[in-house]
């Protein structure tokens, strides 16, 4: 998946490429601009993800973590909500309403800002003195609250749960995703991953770098950049843990619980998936190095040792206690990789 504020342009983006040969994106086209479709995406961000950023509207107010299949989901959504009016009928009721589409939200949202703005150029203008300082107090407080008052589009619960079936990918079952104004979406995390800690005492080094210009003549001495760059070098111990069975829920979509308990249970086959996931984190944690700094380091080190602990019940248990003892290298040929396992 991406973590992004870039929302709106994902699934624009997607949405264009998927009617390439389609009728949506052309036939929206020849009846509005590129602005009107722009703001289209930006009402159903809004209604099924987070408000819009006030200062940069083209942006969501937070960062959202979304996989492929979702925006897939969110470019269908989008086509089925644009403009056809959808009717309503709540269980057990007699009477029926018409939930609009986003195109008629657009349209509305055009005319209430369009109504705001000529009230406060209205405001501004026939006031003066202390009354107009009142007058555009009011108005600052009447702007602070534009975007709670401006129309919004009803979120329809089947599409809100197509959306959460499909946000699943490996990397967010993994780590989980919270979605503040969305709370109902939110995925818990089955892996937890702990700071390395350097195993022995470490002191702090210091590279001074300088560059100099190549062009500078000779009677021009002197660097043209400098810095100091912070490094060490220490054996570090890295403990991660993962949990298979909430892992396997979010990947099989089976995390709804009724009074503390789950509503269904899992399966063999529930399984499957999640042991592969696990497989890859497991190699990852080996194989995957760092890529920071390292045309200055070269820290290409593979970890010495490791340990895997399958546990099928009980707590979890790092074992970074056992180095509140520093490891320490009492003779020239004590190796402190050797000591600290």
């Amino acid at each position: 998946g991406d973590r992004t504020k870039k929302l709106q342009e994902l699934i624009g983006n997607a949405l264009a490429a998927k009617d390439g040969q389609g009728d949506f994106i052309w036939e929206a086209r020849s009846k509005i601009n590129d602005e009107f479709l722009s703001e289209g995406v930006r009402v159903f961000t809004d209604a099924y993800y987070a408000k819009a950023d006030k200062k940069k509207p083209e942006k969501t107010s937070v960062l959202i973590f979304i996989s492929p299949s979702e925006v897939e989901v969110c470019v269908q959504a989008i086509k089925e909500l644009w403009d056809e009016p959808k009717e309503v009928t709540k269980k057990d009721a007699e009477t029926s309403k018409t939930r609009e589409g986003i195109a008629s939200i657009v349209k509305k949202r055009k005319e209430y800002d369009k109504k705001v703005k000529i009230k406060v150029e209205g405001g501004a203008g026939a006031q003066s003195g202390s009354d107009e300082t009142q007058d555009q107090g009011d108005d600052k407080s009447e702007d602070s609250t534009k975007d709670d008052k401006r129309p919004k589009l009803k979120v329809d619960d089947e599409i809100k749960d197509r959306i959460k079936r499909a946000q699943i990918t490996d990397d967010i079952a993994l780590f989980g995703r919270m979605l503040a104004e969305q709370p109902g979406r939110n995925t818990d995390g089955s892996c937890q991953v702990a700071h390395p800690i350097s195993t022995h005492k470490v002191d702090m080094e210091f590279d001074f770098y300088t560059a100099v210009d190549d062009l500078n003549p000779k009677e021009e001495p002197g660097a043209g950049m400098m810095g100091v760059v912070r490094f060490n070098s220490a054996c570090y111990y890295r403990y991660a843990l993962v949990d298979r069975d909430q892992l396997a829920r979010n990947l099989a979509s089976k995390t709804e619980r009724t009074n503390g308990a789950w509503i269904q249970a899992l399966e063999t086959n529930d399984y499957e998936e999640s042991d592969k996931v696990i497989e890859a984190f497991l190699e990852a944690m080996v194989y995957a190095i760092p890529t920071g700094k390292q045309n200055s380091f070269a820290a290409q080190n593979l970890p010495s040792f490791g340990l895997f602990v399958r546990r099928k019940d009980g707590v979890p248990i790092s074992l970074a206690n056992a180095f509140c003892k520093p490891v320490r290298s009492t003779k020239d040929a004590d190796d402190l990789v050797g000591l600290s396992v």
